[in-house]
This record gives structure tokens, sequence and C-alpha cells, in this order.
């Protein structure tokens, strides 16, 4: 079984359960701390995973869960994110810093470019980077579905299987087009289990959800209440 068993559900998730599966998203850059609050009281009450909050609130947001709610929600954020186009060396330290504060997993950005035009040595030294600062931690590597074709899906797989990371997430939620179903069976197919799927991009009603539990995903990001 791919993934950190600690920081992942158990499997195949049942659409009866799909809020264990949900990462909660609070990434826009004029939320504060009293956002934060909101969110993770939203994601308390609805048994979800985690919340997902830029890099900077997740010391306040750890901080936040244990005096509240005895640390019963994870922690994520995300490295580099959008564009996923810094120096290897600056993703290298937000990635660090990131546990640093407390983060239970991150959602990193690979550079599109290397995957675009073959750089493949590029792409696998970003991921195993990646993966090896992680260590017990958990690591999901964001591939933007939608900007590649399948050749290079498959190739980006492979690296990622390779480097042992635990989750491939669909989209960023920023690009031309965001996790559909169809998508999630492509990864699903050429993952073979080697690698799990997250989810993301666009998702903003339950049955969306369900459809994407039911096509392979093992975990969703939303930054909806759903």
């Amino acid at each position: 079984m791919f993934g950190k068993k600690l920081y992942q559900t158990d499997g195949q998730v049942s659409p009866k359960d799909y809020r264990s599966a949900i990462d909660f998203c609070v990434l826009s850059p004029l939320y504060g701390e009293k956002d934060i609050e909101r969110a993770i009281n939203i994601a308390y009450k609805n048994k979800y995973r985690s919340v997902c909050v830029l890099p900077f609130l997740v010391e306040y947001a750890k901080e936040y869960i244990a005096a509240k709610f005895t640390n019963t929600l994870l922690v994520g954020t995300v490295i580099d994110f959008p564009l996923g186009a810094s120096l290897l060396s600056t993703k290298s330290e937000q990635a660090k810093r990131a546990f640093a504060s407390g983060a239970d997993y991150i959602d990193a950005a690979i550079n599109l470019s290397n995957a675009k035009t073959k750089n493949y040595g590029a792409l696998k030294k970003e991921i195993a980077r990646m993966v090896h600062i992680a260590r017990k931690q958990q690591i999901n590597i964001i591939i933007e579905t939608s900007a590649l074709d399948r050749d290079e899906i498959e190739k980006v797989i492979k690296i990622c299987a390779k480097c042992k990371v635990d989750y491939i997430m669909t989209n960023t939620g920023f690009g031309s087009g965001g996790a559909t179903p169809e998508a999630v069976e492509m990864l699903k197919e050429i993952a073979a289990d080697k690698v799990g799927i997250k989810a993301a991009g666009g998702i903003t009603t339950r049955e969306q959800v369900w459809a994407l539990i039911r096509s392979g995903a093992t975990l969703v990001a939303t930054s909806r209440e759903v």
C-alpha cells in the first residue's frame, strides 16, 4: 500500500465516509488568522481529514487545533504554489520550513516546464528532494493533469512511483482545468496502486467528491464546504 499509514485513509474510501478523505483548503492570499479559525471549525464540524493552509499560517493552525480540538485535525500546506517554477533550492527551503512549523503533509507543485520539455532528470531530482525532506511525513506532488498529455503524465507518475511519493495530486485549481473522474481513472490505471491519487481543482459539490472517489481518488482537496 502506498503512502504513510499514519496520514492516509485505509484503502478505498466509500462515498458514505467521504468526509474522512477531504483536505479542506484555505489558500487565499487574503486570509489571516480569523479566516483559518473559521476554516478549522468547519473542518472539525464536518469531520474532514485536514485543513491545508498557506505556509506562514501552519504554526498558527497547529496551535489553534491543539488548544481547541486536541489535535484531531491534520494540517497541510503548499510548496511553490501554484506555479512550481522556483529554483529547487528555494522549494527545498520552503519544504524544510513547512515541516519545521508542524505541517503533517505538503502539496508540492512540480516545475511543469521540466515535464513539457522532457527534462525528466531535473524533474526526478526535484521530486526526490521533496521526498527526502519529507522523510516520514506525507508528500503529495501536484502534476497539473490538464496541462500534460498522457505520455507526459505516464513519465511523471513513473518518477513519482520510483521516488516513493505518497500521492499524485491532479491539479492546483489555478490552471486551465480541474479534477475530473476521467482524469482520476487514467491516473489510477497508470499508477497501478504504486502511488495514491488526490483529486483537486474545481471541486464544489458532494456529488463531485463521490464521483472522484468512485473513480479511484483516495483523498480529495476542496475549498468548499461539501
